[in-house]
């Protein structure tokens, strides 16, 4: 096959390569979009170290999107001085152990106008008397078995529970797990509310002032689709305590729930609960939240009233280890080894005790040294050196020396160079006689 003579340049392969190309990638894309399809998919990234700290974050902001001024609070410093008497205090959780002042002085911020929202701690003390908010509105919080919807004892009753559970587990072939949502169904102005109970003691008015009251009956309903069918689903669970009490103290009002998961982070968007809130706190236009009641630690505490100090030493630190490791002057250079003669150390010691005023120790030790020489001999007597005492006479008659020269060698004081020069000669003289005799040529 011959190419017409305009269509010869056509076969270059600068033109075949492109060409190729271009229909490899059509059909390429056209097998994709025939094969494959988009389709939306949720993240899940997990919560921010914001909510870690902050366990109303998340009703914090539905609260300031809703028109309320709020405020948040970590630590028992808002207890000591309370602000005025306007807008609501929600705690999150009470802490145990405040002090009769504290509660005090919360009692009467209520009666002068405040809104107090809290939820007694599990830990804080039940006995009354004892002068916290709880006893004085003549509150009290029920025990965990009270009015418990708890496994049966029996341990025919339990038996017969879990062969129902098996038996329903073997006709769907699954595990006997069902799970389901405690739920309080509430009024608040003609709307019906539902709202989830978690299993918390709940609340007791022995006082009977409650202005407000919501019970802690329940209703069970099952989250999965099969569980519908289920006998139990949509029952009501009735309960002998309040999931909520509000009291009303002076011109101010306090709000006692059972729990405060419902406001959490993790539960504010769950079914009616931000609602509930925001209707908790209608008529307060300024809202306080309590997140938290530990304190800062005081790294913490040091940082946030002076962060330019820490800078500032931080960078001085980082500033001098940078300048510890620049040279400063030229590098020393290893001393050469000198060997020096055993007489250059004999005379650097002389001169350093000399220095230190130790000329008369070495003096004392050189007259004790003779002397003990010459009791071994036997010339001078043994007891002299135990009493101290000594004979100048006896010495001399003995050692045939003259009296000077025993004077000065044992009992001369060292007043200068020339005492220590004479007594010194005066023991070599006498040292050198104990050894054979005495050399003439130095004697002086």
């Amino acid at each position: 096959m011959t190419w017409p003579p305009s269509l010869q340049n056509v076969r270059t392969p600068w033109v075949m390569i492109p060409v190729l190309l271009v229909l490899i990638l059509a059909m390429g894309t056209f097998w994709f979009l025939q094969n494959f399809e988009k389709k939306a998919f949720e993240e899940f990234e997990g919560g921010s170290p914001n909510t870690w700290k902050n366990p109303l974050l998340a009703a914090q902001r539905y609260l300031q999107v809703s028109g309320k001024e709020v405020v948040d609070y970590r630590g028992l410093s808002v207890l000591s001085a309370l602000p005025p008497p306007k807008g609501a205090l929600y705690i999150h959780r009470l802490p145990r152990g405040l002090s009769a002042s504290i509660n005090g002085n919360l009692f009467a911020w209520v009666e002068s106008g405040g809104h107090l929202l809290l939820a007694p701690n599990a830990l804080s003390s039940e006995k009354p008397g004892t002068g916290d908010i709880l006893s004085r509105l003549g509150l009290q919080v029920l025990k965990e078995d009270a009015g418990c919807d708890c496994p049966p004892k029996d341990k025919t009753d339990a038996k017969t529970v879990v062969k129902k559970d098996t038996a329903a587990g073997a006709k769907t072939g699954k595990e006997s797990y069902h799970p389901s949502d405690s739920i309080i169904e509430v009024t608040a102005d003609g709307i019906p509310l539902h709202l989830r109970y978690s299993g918390a003691p709940l609340l007791e008015d022995k006082s009977g002032s409650a202005a407000l009251k919501i019970n802690g009956s329940y209703r069970i309903i099952y989250r999965q689709n099969a569980d519908q069918s289920r006998e139990d689903n949509k029952t009501i669970k009735k309960k002998e305590g309040d999931w909520l009490l509000q009291y009303k103290v002076g011109a101010g009002k306090i709000t006692v729930l059972s729990e405060n998961a419902l406001f959490n982070n993790r539960g504010i968007g769950d079914y009616d609960h931000a609602f509930f809130l925001s209707w908790l706190l209608k008529d307060d236009k300024t809202v306080r939240l309590l997140s938290s009641s530990e304190t800062q630690g005081l790294p913490a505490m040091l940082w946030n009233r002076m962060p330019l100090f820490w800078v500032s030493l931080m960078a001085l630190i980082a500033f001098v280890l940078w300048r510890l490791q620049k040279q400063s002057g030229p590098l020393l250079q290893p001393r050469a080894d000198e060997q020096l003669n055993i007489l250059a150390h004999i005379d650097a010691s002389g001169m350093f005790s000399w220095r230190t005023n130790k000329a008369r120790t070495i003096l004392a030790v050189n007259r004790r040294s003779v002397l003990q020489r010459l009791a071994e001999r036997k010339i001078g007597p043994g007891q002299d050196l135990e009493t101290g005492r000594l004979s100048v006479a006896a010495l001399a008659a003995r050692t045939g020396l003259p009296e000077k020269e025993v004077f000065d060698a044992f009992r001369l004081r060292i007043e200068g160079e020339q005492d220590l020069i004479q007594t010194s000669r005066a023991l070599q003289k006498i040292h050198r006689r104990l050894h054979g005799g005495e050399s003439r040529q130095y004697d002086g």
